[in-house]
């Protein structure tokens, strides 16, 4: 049954080994199956082969929470990886990315070769500063500094959840701080991209001015100046609890 569903689906034990993996899956990382069966996934497909990755099947392991991350397999196509622990291994379902890979292409000039959205210096960089926050601005902060010009942004605003309405947890990049105020206070039942992301937990890209409010038309304007968002769901225990919003 499993190896024939259309995506990818592998096992991993306690050490990593991969016990079980579909035809589906193989397809995706580009390597057979017979290669993958009894190996480590970051020792048997070499774009895998980075300590971030490893780490992440750790914490989900110790956790014992769903997690995932997305990873680049050259030359330019992106695969999310989302793995359910257990204390006797992790299941792990394995799907293009394709709004990732969407939105990389765009931000690539003519002849650029692909490059990671942010780069494992740059994740390092930002988890030690992390520790070393103390409040909402700080967050705020350290992800305008080390992510946003990563992935091409100019401006961020952290929204969460409160009696019923968006609030603004923290922004940066806006050079009229009132703009801001258009994401505060809106109610949670209103269709918006910020309230649909954190009820769904769903990312949502948007990549013109046109498209926003097309799919969106009560907003009647763009929240905004800026010209394209990504709005990304905020997990805390395997539930969305707020929205970042990148312009």
């Amino acid at each position: 049954m499993l190896a024939r569903l259309p995506y990818g689906l592998c096992s991993l034990d306690l050490q990593g080994r991969i016990c079980f993996v579909n035809a589906a899956a193989a397809d995706l990382m580009g390597v057979p199956v017979s290669r993958l069966l009894g190996t480590q996934s970051w020792a048997s497909v070499p774009w895998l082969n980075d300590p971030v990755y490893e780490d992440r099947y750790r914490a989900a392991l110790i956790s014992q929470h769903t997690a995932s991350f997305v990873a680049l397999r050259p030359p330019g196509d992106w695969l999310s990886f989302r793995m359910y622990p257990s204390t006797t291994g992790l299941s792990v379902r394995v799907t293009r990315a394709r709004a990732v890979s969407e939105m990389t292409r765009a931000a690539q000039w003519p002849g650029e070769a692909p490059s990671r959205l942010v780069t494992i210096s740059q994740v390092l960089s930002l988890a030690g500063a992390l520790t070393q926050a103390v409040g909402v601005q700080d967050v705020v902060r350290l992800v305008a500094d080390e992510v946003v010009p990563a992935v091409g942004g100019q401006a961020l605003v952290v929204l969460g959840s409160q009696a019923g309405r968006m609030r603004v947890l923290g922004h940066h990049g806006y050079p009229d701080p009132h703009v801001v105020q258009r994401f505060d206070r809106l109610p949670l039942t209103d269709q918006t991209p910020g309230t649909q992301v954190l009820g769904t937990g769903v990312p949502a890209f948007f990549e013109s001015r046109s498209q926003l409010e097309h799919l969106y038309p009560a907003l009647h304007t763009t929240p905004d100046g800026f010209e394209a968002w990504a709005y990304l769901p905020l997990i805390a225990s395997g539930r969305p609890v707020g929205t970042c919003v990148l312009s």
